[in-house]
C-alpha cells in the first residue's frame, strides 16, 4: 500500500511546482474540498478554480519566489520594480490558507513606467458592451489615431457590475495584466433606483475598486454612465418616471458614486441624452426596438464617448464610421467630444492624471 504523502511533502512539492511553474505533478493531490484564501480575490474553492487560479498567477508574475520554513511559514516573494510585496501562507492536509502580512499598495504594479507604450484596456460589462462590439470599435479609434493598444474583455450577457464583483472569471480576468483602464459597464434601472432594485451599484464599485487595485494601484477605473430606457419606467405598473427623469437620475447617482469611490465617469448616457434632446426624440434612434440596447447609432455614440473619455482628446475627424452615413457619424463625434471634454472637473478626469 502506497504511503500518503504528509503534509511536509506536500508542502515541498506545490512550492516546487510554483517554482518550477509546472503544476503537473501537484495536481493529483489537490482534492475537490481545497480552499484558497487569496488578499483580494477571498476564497477560492475546489480543485478547478484553484488550479485556474494558481496558473492565472503564473501568468501575470513572470518570476515568482516561493520558500518555506519548518514550521510551516510560507513565503512568496514577488518581485517588483524597486519594491516587492510579501505574502505568508500557512499549509494544512487538503486545505490551504493564505495570510496577508505585507503591504498592498502601489507596489502591486510590475509594469514599469514610460518603458511601454502600450495602453492595456479592459472592458468589464454585458450586452450592452456587445452589442456592435464596443470593444472592437473602441480599438479601431484607437489605431487610427495611432494609439497602441492591447484590448481585453470579460462580458457576459445578462451580468450587471454587482456579478462581476463577485465573479471568480472577472476576478481571473482581472489579475491577468496590470491593466491601464479597466472600463465598467453600468446599468440604468440599478444606478436610477439603488433602493427599488437588489445588487446595489456602489457595493459593486466598491468591491471591484478594490480588486482591481489590489492587482494594480495604478490602474484607472472608467464607470460607464449608463442610458435610461426610452420609455422610462412608464412601462412599470405604479410608475410614472420618463426618459428624461429617469435619466437625471442616473446622471446624479453616478456622480455620487464617483465622489464616494474615486472613479472616472465616461458621461455615455449624458451624451446620448443630448442628442435626444436636440433630434426631439425620434423613436428607436439609439436604442433599439427593445426600448433598452443600444442601436448601432447609440453603440457609435458610446464608443465616441469612452474613447474621449480614455485619450482625452476628440474624435471629430476620425475616419471610422461604424457603418454609419458620414454626416450622422460626424455628428456623434462632436457631441461625444464636446460633452466629455467641455466639463472634465464633472468626469473626474484629473483622477486620470495621478
Amino acid at each position: 500500500m502506497e504511503k500518503p504523502i504528509q503534509s511536509v511533502e506536500l508542502a515541498d512539492l506545490v512550492f516546487k511546482a510554483m517554482n518550477q511553474r509546472d503544476l503537473t505533478d501537484v495536481e493529483p493531490f489537490i482534492h475537490e474540498d481545497i480552499i484558497f484564501d487569496f488578499p483580494g480575490i477571498g476564497r477560492v474553492e475546489g480543485s478547478k478554480r484553484v488550479l485556474i487560479f494558481l496558473k492565472a498567477l503564473l501568468r501575470k508574475y513572470r518570476i515568482l519566489t516561493f520558500t518555506w520554513e519548518k514550521n510551516y511559514r510560507i513565503i512568496l516573494r514577488v518581485p517588483f520594480y524597486n519594491n516587492h510585496k510579501m505574502h505568508r501562507y500557512k499549509m494544512l492536509t487538503g486545505l490551504i490558507i493564505c495570510f496577508l502580512t505585507g503591504i498592498v499598495c502601489n507596489t502591486s504594479c510590475t509594469k514599469p513606467d514610460n518603458t511601454d507604450h502600450t495602453t492595456d484596456v479592459l472592458f468589464i460589462g454585458a450586452s450592452y458592451f456587445l452589442a456592435y462590439d464596443l470593444p472592437g470599435l473602441f480599438e479601431e479609434f484607437a489605431t487610427i489615431m495611432e494609439h497602441e493598444v492591447f484590448i481585453d474583455e470579460c462580458i457576459e450577457s445578462g451580468l450587471v457590475l454587482y456579478d462581476h464583483a463577485n465573479s471568480l472569471t472577472t476576478e481571473l480576468k482581472i489579475l491577468e495584466k496590470d491593466w491601464d483602464f479597466v472600463i465598467l459597464q453600468g446599468v440604468g434601472t440599478v444606478t436610477a433606483y439603488p433602493d427599488s432594485f437588489p445588487r446595489k451599484v456602489i457595493e459593486a464599485l466598491e468591491i471591484l475598486q478594490k480588486k482591481i487595485y489590489l492587482n494594480c494601484i495604478k490602474t484607472k477605473i472608467v464607470f460607464c454612465m449608463p442610458w435610461a430606457f426610452e420609455d422610462g419606467m412608464t412601462w412599470k405598473e405604479g410608475w410614472t418616471d420618463t426618459y428624461a427623469d429617469m435619466q437625471e437620475k442616473i446622471y446624479d447617482n453616478t456622480l455620487i458614486y464617483s465622489d464616494e469611490v474615486g472613479f472616472v465617469i465616461s458621461p455615455v448616457g449624458w451624451a446620448w441624452y443630448q442628442v435626444l434632446e436636440e433630434k426631439n426624440y425620434p423613436l428607436h434612434y439609439l436604442h433599439l426596438s427593445d426600448w433598452n440596447h443600444p442601436s448601432l447609432r447609440g453603440s457609435y455614440l458610446m464608443a465616441c464617448t469612452v474613447y474621449s473619455t480614455i485619450f482625452q482628446e476628440s474624435t471629430t475627424g476620425i475616419s471610422i464610421y461604424g457603418g454609419l452615413p458620414v454626416e450622422e457619424a460626424t455628428y456623434f463625434q462632436e457631441v461625444a467630444s464636446d460633452v466629455v471634454l467641455n466639463s472634465p472637473g464633472v468626469w473626474n478626469l484629473p483622477a486620470m492624471i495621478k
